[in-house]
C-alpha cells in the first residue's frame, strides 16, 4: 500500500510539473512592482485626411526592457493634449498573455504635433506625433528607419515593427511612388511576415510583424531599399520564457524506503 501511495505521489510531480512551466511567464500585475509600460506610435509622422490609422501599440516591460505578458487583462487608459487634430480610444485592453495591444489612432484634415500618453496604475508612457507633409518628391539625404518597439523578445513571441524614409533632419516624407523594401533574418530565429514590405504612395510607413521561434539566441533584421541603395539593421535578443531554475522538494517521509526492485 506504501509503494501504491509513493507511485501516485512521484505521478502527482510528473503532471503539475509541466503546468507551472507552462504558465511561468504570465505576470501577476498586483505583486510586480517593478515594471514599465510603453506607448508605441510607429511611425510618428502619418498624413493629414480622415481615417484610422492602425499604429498604436501598447507593451508591459520588465525591469530589463523585455516585453512580458500578464495572467489576466490589464485595461490602460489614454489621452490625447489635441484631440481635434489626433483622438485615441479612451481605453485599451492588453488581454491576458498577449505580448501588445494595438489600437487605432483617428486623424482629419488638420495638420500639426499632439502628444499621446498612456497609464497604467502609476506607470506613464507618451510619444510625440506629427500630422501633415507636403513632399512630393524623394530627397537626396534619405535615410531608411527599421523601428522596432524593443530589441529584447521571448521565444515564441511576436512584435510589430515600421521602416519609413526620413531626412538628415528627422523629416518623415511621404512616399511619391510605391518603395518597396526588403527584409533579410535569420531565419532559423525569427521570421516577419513577409520579405517584402511596400510604403505605399502617399503614406509615410509600412509595418509587418516579426514571430520568434523556440530557440534563443541574437538574431538580426535588416531592412533594404535597393533603388535608393539604402540599407539599416536591428540586432534583437530573443530569450526564454521559462524560468532560469525550478526547485522541487521531494519529501522523504513520503517516500517509502522499503520500496524494492524488481
Amino acid at each position: 500500500m506504501t509503494h501504491k501511495k509513493s507511485l501516485i505521489f512521484l505521478l502527482t510531480i510528473v503532471v503539475l510539473l509541466p503546468l507551472h512551466l507552462q504558465f511561468a511567464s504570465a505576470q501577476n500585475l498586483d505583486s510586480l512592482t517593478d515594471y514599465s509600460i510603453k506607448l508605441s506610435i510607429t511611425p510618428s509622422h502619418i498624413d493629414e485626411g480622415k481615417s484610422d490609422h492602425h499604429i498604436g501599440y501598447i507593451f508591459i516591460l520588465s525591469k530589463s526592457g523585455t516585453p512580458i505578458t500578464s495572467s489576466k487583462d490589464v485595461m490602460f487608459t489614454l489621452f490625447s493634449d489635441n484631440p481635434a487634430l489626433v483622438s485615441v480610444p479612451e481605453k485599451i485592453i492588453l488581454k491576458a498573455n498577449e505580448e501588445y495591444a494595438q489600437f487605432d489612432v483617428s486623424v482629419g484634415d488638420l495638420t500639426g504635433t499632439a502628444v499621446i500618453t498612456a497609464s497604467l496604475n502609476s506607470k506613464t508612457s507618451s510619444q510625440k506625433i506629427q500630422i501633415g507633409n507636403n513632399e512630393t518628391h524623394l530627397p537626396d539625404d534619405l535615410i531608411l528607419e527599421l523601428n522596432l518597439p524593443s530589441d529584447d523578445m521571448h521565444v515564441n513571441s511576436k512584435m510589430p515593427f515600421s521602416v519609413y524614409l526620413r531626412t538628415s533632419d528627422n523629416y518623415i516624407i511621404r512616399a511619391p511612388f510605391d518603395v518597396d523594401v526588403n527584409l533579410e533574418y535569420e531565419k532559423s530565429l525569427a521570421m516577419p511576415n513577409s520579405d517584402t514590405l511596400t510604403i505605399k504612395k502617399g503614406e509615410y510607413y509600412a509595418w509587418g510583424t516579426l514571430e520568434t521561434h523556440q530557440k534563443v539566441g541574437n538574431t538580426f533584421l535588416r531592412a533594404i531599399q535597393n533603388e535608393s541603395n539604402l540599407d539599416t539593421a536591428k540586432s534583437i535578443k530573443i530569450s526564454s520564457t521559462l524560468p532560469a531554475s525550478l526547485a522541487i522538494n521531494v519529501f522523504p517521509k513520503l517516500i517509502n524506503a522499503d520500496v524494492k526492485n524488481k
